[in-house]
């Protein structure tokens, strides 16, 4: 969709690890739909269907136990953005997150034959060089 970046990678990986759904948080306080508008699809039958904008979570536990993923998929809110920051601290403390990784997309025109280039960061700076290693820059360490 113009003015996004590619939604796959986490839709990707909430499919392949089959997360379970948590929660989602309803963007009314914190996206401007005048920026991020709603798609609408018309079916085979002529019925319209209207997508708003989705910000939800999942979470994932391995089957051999150890730390599973709280996945977050979802518009950068447009406003109340420490509002926003709160309530996903508030829902990671909950779940008792331990260490927190951001992964984006870099909004560019990229052919679809060709893979998007990505961005992350991490609360642990030993994961900086993992992502590195993976082809994730940090845009903070770009400047």
């Amino acid at each position: 969709m113009p003015g996004r970046p590619p939604p796959g990678r986490c839709a990707s990986l909430v499919r392949q690890l089959a997360a379970t759904p948590l929660a989602t948080i309803d963007p009314e306080e914190f996206v401007d739909f005048t920026t991020i508008r709603p798609v609408v699809r018309l079916s085979a039958e002529g019925q319209r269907t209207i997508r708003w904008p989705r910000i939800a979570l999942w979470t994932w536990q391995p089957p051999a136990g150890g730390a599973g993923l709280l996945l977050l998929r979802g518009v950068a809110p447009q406003r109340r953005w420490r509002t926003y920051a709160t309530l996903l601290l508030d829902i990671a403390a909950r779940c008792g997150v331990q260490r927190i990784m951001s992964l984006g997309a870099v909004l560019e025109a990229v052919p679809h034959t060709r893979p998007s280039r990505g961005t992350g960061s991490s609360t642990d700076p030993a994961w900086h060089a993992r992502l590195a290693a993976c082809g994730i820059r940090n845009p903070a360490r770009a400047l």
